[in-house]
């Protein structure tokens, strides 16, 4: 396999992941987990086939691939699918009882309080926004430092049910999109997801 091929594969490879995280919860979790997989398999192959520079161009390239595919998925979704995302006008859903304590409790405490770090565990605990932080190379302390952030610039509110502190590091698009935006693209990145929790509007 060829450089080029094996960047063709892993841009595959992402976008079938990014789409996984469109589909109902159970297939979602199959379908993106093994796309974790098979993306790990590939950074793997860079490293053995070509070194750890190429390895660390791969990882880089996966955030690219990551961003392209995002705008893209919604609309494959429906035409391999038949099915609408479910952030697509018909408004998200409220957040599981779990994270609604938690965003009380943060609500109340702010980033620095113990209600953070049981976010921080939910958000490595699941499956699909664990894959997004491992694709990203998050560390839980650079979530920790995502979440103060997100403070900072304003997210510590409510929008609609939702916490939108909270709510934007335990989804794994809305999270996607906060890891992708660069400095000067965050405040368009809070207003996307605030709008999504709010009335449902397109990530």
């Amino acid at each position: 396999m060829n450089v080029y091929l094996l960047h063709a594969v892993i841009a595959a490879v992402i976008f079938l992941g990014v789409l996984g995280l469109l589909l109902p919860q159970g297939r979602s979790v199959q379908v993106s987990g093994a796309a974790g997989v098979l993306w790990l398999g590939l950074l793997w192959a860079a490293w053995s086939g070509w070194g750890w520079k190429a390895a660390i161009v791969a990882l880089a390239m996966s955030s690219l691939y990551a961003a392209v595919s995002l705008p893209l998925a919604g609309p494959a979704a429906r035409s391999l699918f038949g099915m609408e995302p479910e952030e697509s006008g018909r408004g998200p859903a409220p957040p599981p009882e779990p994270l609604r304590r938690i965003s009380e409790a943060l609500a109340e405490e702010g980033p620095a309080g113990p209600a953070a770090a049981v976010l921080l565990d939910m958000c490595f605990a699941d499956p699909a926004v664990r894959m997004v932080l491992t694709r990203h190379g998050v560390s839980r302390e650079a979530l920790g430092e995502r979440l103060e952030l997100l403070f900072g610039m304003g997210a510590g509110r409510w929008t609609g049910e939702h916490y939108l502190a909270a709510s934007a590091l335990a989804n794994a698009r809305a999270l996607e999109l906060l890891l992708a935006a660069g400095p000067d693209q965050m405040e368009n990145a809070i207003a996307r997801i605030a709008a999504h929790l709010e009335y449902g509007a397109l990530l």
